[in-house]
C-alpha cells in the first residue's frame, strides 16, 4: 500500500495512472494485496505456464527444471536464495512490475 501511495504522488505520469487506477478499484486493490505476498518468481512460472507458445516462457521453464536438478544434486552448504507489459494485463500486475523492477 505505501509502495502503491509513493508510486502515485513521486511517479511518473503512467506509473501514476497506474496506482491511482489500483487504489481505486477494489478488485485490483484486492488482488494487488493479495499477489504482493506471493514471491515474485511464482507470478513469473505461472505466467511462463499460460504462454507456452513463446519461446521464453519455454526456456524459463527448462532453466527452472535445470537448476532445480542442480541443486538438487549438489549438497546445501547453508547456500542463499535470489527477483512485457500489454495492453490487457492487469493495473495491479503493472505496479507490481514498476515496484520490483524500478524502485
Amino acid at each position: 500500500m505505501v509502495n502503491l501511495l509513493y508510486m502515485a504522488i513521486f511517479g511518473k505520469r503512467d506509473t501514476q495512472a497506474i496506482a491511482f487506477r489500483v487504489m481505486t478499484e477494489s478488485r485490483e486493490l484486492s488482488n494487488d494485496c493479495q499477489e504482493s505476498v506471493r514471491p515474485s518468481h511464482s507470478r513469473r512460472y505461472s505466467e511462463a505456464l499460460q504462454n507456452l507458445d513463446r519461446p521464453g516462457a519455454l526456456e524459463l521453464l527448462a532453466n527452472a527444471v535445470i537448476a532445480d536438478n542442480a541443486r538438487r544434486a549438489i549438497p546445501e552448504e547453508g547456500g542463499g536464495e535470489e527477483g512485457e507489459s500489454s495492453e490487457e494485463t492487469p493495473a495491479y500486475l503493472k505496479a507490481m512490475n514498476v515496484i520490483e523492477n524500478v524502485w
